[in-house]
């Protein structure tokens, strides 16, 4: 391979095009009127002008990086706007910085039309399971305005002594918890020879399971809470209904549990139901096992 060094050089005669077979070194500049071929260029590229090393571009068709210090973003664009972001956090925006709000899914508007961020439609959401495990009290919450069917799923719960679940009502996904003013009654029918008890005095909760959760016991059940009416002159309104089983340590007394419960949250509250906790009412007692899941029914 041969190495040609140089500080200037010219076509001979008429001729127009320089042929260099090998490794041609410059000592300063080449000046081109029309364009440079190569297999291979070498360099940093530092001293090109008219290039943007924060952008790929094909015509008005480009991605961009932007990094001034704490936003750095990647943008997509096509025909000359910007489709895609992805900003910061991670968060993809549509458009710009659109990144649409809390519970919000994409969405498609056909083969010609931009994505666009919406509200899921109504249907039933259905959370992840989360075991009761370790706890006293558990809070199981994110259950948007608008929901008028909440769910929960009880299963294999029991506790490590004598006590007595109950669950209250959270408000607005913000942990403000209430804590009075539930109607409630709550009743078992259990036993070889049926045996019938209950409640019907508790007023900040509505308790499950009434009575029967000694150690040992396994319990499972479903708790529903109905949103009446909406904010405004009617108020808006929950009804719960608990249906439960409790499988007993001791032979003959496998029984079935019902409690139902109301409760009001005023004419013109904004307020609504994003959530229970449940707890064993005993700072001392700890549920030992079982699961709860959360579902709501938007429309």
């Amino acid at each position: 391979m041969s190495i040609l060094n140089v500080n200037k050089i010219n076509p001979v005669g008429s001729g127009s095009t320089i042929t260099i077979a090998g490794i041609a070194s410059v000592t300063s500049s080449i000046s081109i009127a029309s364009s440079c071929t190569a297999t291979t260029f070498y360099g940093s590229g530092s001293n090109l002008t008219g290039i943007d090393a924060t952008k790929i571009i094909t015509g008005n068709t480009q991605v961009q990086t932007i990094d001034t210090g704490s936003d750095g973003h990647v943008k997509i664009s096509t025909e000359g706007g910007e489709r895609l972001r992805i900003g910061p956090a991670g968060q993809l925006g549509i458009a710009g910085a659109n990144y649409g709000t809390s519970g919000q899914v994409l969405t498609s508007q056909g083969s010609g039309s931009v994505i666009q961020w919406a509200t899921p439609a109504a249907g039933w959401v259905h959370g992840a399971e989360t075991a009761l495990n370790g706890n006293v009290t558990l809070m199981k919450n994110g259950v948007p305005d608008g929901a008028s069917h909440i769910r929960y799923l009880f299963r294999y719960v029991s506790c490590n002594s004598s006590a007595q679940p109950y669950v209250q009502v959270e408000y607005n996904n913000n942990g403000t918890m209430k804590t009075s003013n539930y109607q409630t009654a709550s009743v078992y029918v259990r036993g070889a020879s049926t045996q019938v008890g209950g409640d019907s005095d508790k007023s900040d909760g509505l308790t499950l399971w009434y009575g029967y959760t000694n150690a040992g016991n396994v319990l499972h059940g479903v708790l529903d809470i109905y949103r009446i009416g909406t904010s405004g002159t009617d108020g808006t309104n929950y009804y719960m209904d608990f249906r439960g089983l409790g499988i007993s340590s001791s032979n003959g007394y496998d029984g079935t549990f019902s409690s139902q419960g109301y409760f009001e949250i005023g004419t013109g509250s904004t307020d609504y139901v994003s959530g229970i906790k449940i707890s064993t009412q005993n700072s001392g007692v700890q549920f030992d096992n079982g699961y709860i899941q959360q579902s709501y029914l938007l429309s």
